[in-house]
């Protein structure tokens, strides 16, 4: 599968023809193959059921190689025309791991397994939104199908890896704006986390989908749930989950007007960072590390949200001092603050044209958007919000 993108993009210039794939461009586009290509030859014509579900005979449970390039295929013209992918893609993507939950092991080499992995984890805040999906999806599905058969010894490590490469996948949908496909491979992961016994796994888990709850803008009380998941459980040295669900709920309080509970989940998150391991701290660039300079940017996002464009700033400076360069969207994101501070300090023609010349130069994420929505939120009246400058930010694609 790993020429898979490539072929799609030559037969999207033209280049060849989709022979073995017109069926499923049908399927995905919800039309036929003669209106998409005329007419085919006798080899591209292909079963294929009612659009957006995928034949019962074609799920990767079959063992199928061919099949499971059909069904990745569905996934990525889904998410490049912009289409809701169909459950019964993702149940694809999904299946095999979640059957292997109670069932037996892979017989696979763990080690390249968990390499995979850590490459991932090294690339998810360094590379573009989106530009892992396609990968990732389709590693997914061939784990899943490894996980199917094999030595009970290594099903533990698999499934462990399993989760990770599922919270990856969900970091990507969110940031791409797909909220249910991001849903969906949070819970995959955490259930695979919670059968390997991996506390701290489950804790990294659950504050990712803290993190994505703030962003959705969810109700309180489901950052609040999650945050004692994590915390009832946080005797010892902290993890990278703990301090992601303190971050997440400090900016949960904040965007519900809770300083003080802001303030708190702030100072908590201060100590936390303080005990946690060194590999963790120093860890600048990857999934797995939390450097000061995030918790830095949190305390600026949540004085920004707040009102306290001084202390916003203040933050967002110390910051970017301490950010690795290699993450270009985190040090955009640190900026975007910047122009939520002059905002609220009511420098408001400094702080549009600021966020204005900055949002579009990276894809948009989930925590683009948040931000970008509040900057548009702290705008103090209508004549502010008539401004070229903040309507060309809320036509923006960060503030969708």
């Amino acid at each position: 599968m790993i020429n898979l993108a490539r072929q799609i993009f030559d037969w999207e210039k033209g280049l060849h023809f989709p022979r073995d794939w017109a069926a499923a461009y049908a399927v995905v586009f919800d039309t036929t193959e003669m209106r998409l290509f005329g007419d085919l030859p006798d080899s591209a014509t292909r079963d294929v059921e009612s659009a957006g579900t995928v034949n019962v005979k074609t799920r990767p449970e079959d063992g199928d190689d061919a099949v499971r390039r059909r069904t990745l295929l569905e996934l990525l013209t889904a998410m490049s025309a912009g289409l809701v992918v169909p459950a019964a893609t993702m149940d694809a993507v999904f299946a095999d791991v979640e059957n292997a939950v109670g069932g037996p092991g892979p017989d696979l080499d763990v080690a390249e397994w968990e390499h995979t992995a850590w490459e991932y984890a090294q690339s998810l805040w360094v590379w573009p939104v989106g530009s892992m999906v396609h990968r990732l999806a389709s590693d997914l599905m061939s784990l899943g199908a490894a996980l199917k058969t094999g030595p009970e010894r290594e099903r533990k490590d698999l499934l462990r890896v399993s989760a990770q490469l599922s919270v990856f996948l969900a970091t990507e949908f969110e940031d791409l704006g797909r909220p249910t496909e991001a849903g969906r491979a949070y819970r995959v992961a955490l259930r695979a986390a919670e059968d390997v016994g991996d506390r701290h796994l489950a804790d990294w888990v659950r504050g990712g989908m803290a993190a994505r709850a703030v962003c959705e803008r969810r109700p309180r009380h489901v950052v609040d749930a999650l945050a004692r998941d994590v915390m009832a459980n946080a005797g010892g040295v902290p993890g990278v989950g703990q301090l992601k669900v303190l971050s997440a709920h400090a900016r949960s309080c904040a965007l519900h007007g809770d300083g003080a509970g802001a303030e708190r989940s702030l100072r908590a998150l201060s100590t936390a960072l303080e005990k946690a391991p060194a590999e963790v701290t120093t860890d600048k660039v990857s999934a797995w590390g939390w450097p000061e300079a995030n918790l830095r940017f949190h305390e600026g996002l949540v004085y920004g949200v707040l009102g306290d464009p001084k202390r916003a700033t203040d933050a967002v400076e110390h910051s970017l001092s301490l950010a690795a360069r290699e993450k270009a969207g985190g040090r955009l994101n640190s900026e975007l603050v910047r122009a939520l501070a002059l905002v609220q300090d009511r420098e408001v023609t400094e702080g549009l044209d600021h966020a204005v010349s900055l949002a579009g130069t990276l894809p948009s994420s989930s925590l683009r958007r948040l931000i970008v929505g509040e900057i548009l939120k702290a705008l103090p009246d209508d004549r502010a919000r008539a401004l070229p400058a903040a309507r060309e930010l809320a036509a923006l694609p960060t503030s969708s």
